[in-house]
């Protein structure tokens, strides 16, 4: 198979690396472990080389060291330990990643699992207002939406939906009480380094990087859209850096374009160089799409002077990171 290369360290576009410099500015990232935690926790590195250890706090569900790819060690505080943080003299920053998946949490029950998560983000909220947040980024997700389109509304239906709808309203509301400002991301599909999900990339490349063909389940037609992990993260950091951003509006992510998995499938196979068969049934019916509507994204990125990978360049940094990440193909642990 070909070579895909090394993965490369994810580099902090320049508008917003020069935004993140400005003296006296703090960052405090949490769910700092996750897939976009890492990432983001990259990239203020590749912004702040050793500034990083003075001017940013990150916070996970335990304590524990991080390592990055450059060999730096991260502290990783427990999220409680944010209530015992001052105020600081500059502007602080909140990147908010940390919130409970149903998958991880599948022996709890529901009335659990919502409070969980509505503690983790009343919590947060509380804090930030006590810090006097000068602007925030937070991720909720495409699940918000029905697959007709409509906006989630019943908890015992789609849990994870409706509370990510409830934690987008917290941060407006603290948006609109503090004055700050808020980017809300609703995030569809990724692409790039920290995957550490079986979705439909990561189960192709891992198949392809051990040299195995790939099988896809579904009959029906797929249709995906990805966006680079980098390119969210810095869209967002942008977005609550910049005193002209007002709009706390929910954003969704998307790509230059819409894949059908079949094809995403070969493309992965493509990018390896690999000769390997893709194995699916006969393909009828009405498709699945969990595509979001990328517009305001694109504007967004286009406005901090960021170029969004395409979907090509997004396969092969995702396949690059699996196959450093340890067994052949296989996604990096979830370490939230």
């Amino acid at each position: 198979m070909t070579p895909v290369g090394r993965a490369g360290r994810l580099a902090c576009p320049g508008p917003v690396a020069a935004a993140l410099r400005e003296p006296g500015t703090r960052i405090l990232v949490t769910g700092a472990g996750g897939w976009l935690g890492r990432a983001t926790l990259e990239m203020l590195e590749d912004a702040l080389g050793d500034g990083i250890a003075t001017s940013v706090q990150a916070y996970a569900r335990a304590a524990r060291p991080l390592r990055l790819r450059s060999g730096r060690t991260i502290g990783l505080a427990p999220l409680a330990a944010l209530a015992d943080l001052p105020a600081g003299p500059g502007p602080t920053y909140l990147a908010h990643y940390a919130f409970l998946t149903r998958e991880k949490t599948a022996g709890m029950a529901l009335e659990a699992y919502a409070a969980a998560n509505r503690d983790v983000t009343a919590f947060v909220t509380r804090q930030a207002r006590r810090l006097g947040i000068a602007g925030t980024f937070s991720t909720s997700s495409g699940a918000v939406y029905e697959e007709d389109g409509t906006l989630a509304a019943s908890l015992a239906a789609n849990p994870y939906g409706v509370l990510k709808r409830e934690e987008e309203e917290a941060f407006a509301g603290l948006a609109a009480a503090t004055g700050s400002r808020a980017a809300v991301c609703r995030v569809f599909n990724l692409g790039g380094p920290f995957i550490n999900k079986v979705y439909a990339l990561s189960s192709f490349g891992e198949a392809a990087l051990a040299g195995r063909d790939i099988r896809i389940e579904s009959a029906r037609p797929v249709l995906r859209s990805y966006a680079h992990v980098r390119d969210v993260v810095a869209v967002g950091v942008a977005g609550m850096l910049d005193p002209r951003s007002a709009d706390p509006a929910p954003y969704d992510t998307a790509g230059d374009e819409t894949v059908e998995v079949g094809e995403l499938a070969r493309r992965v196979l493509q990018a390896l160089g690999s000769d390997r068969a893709i194995h699916r049934p006969a393909v009828a019916g009405a498709p699945h799409r969990y595509v979001g509507d990328g517009r305001a994204f694109a504007a967004r990125a286009a406005a901090a002077g960021i170029v969004p990978a395409g979907l090509d360049a997004q396969i092969r940094d995702t396949l690059a990171y699996m196959g450093e990440a340890g067994a052949p193909g296989a996604p990096a642990p979830d370490l939230r």
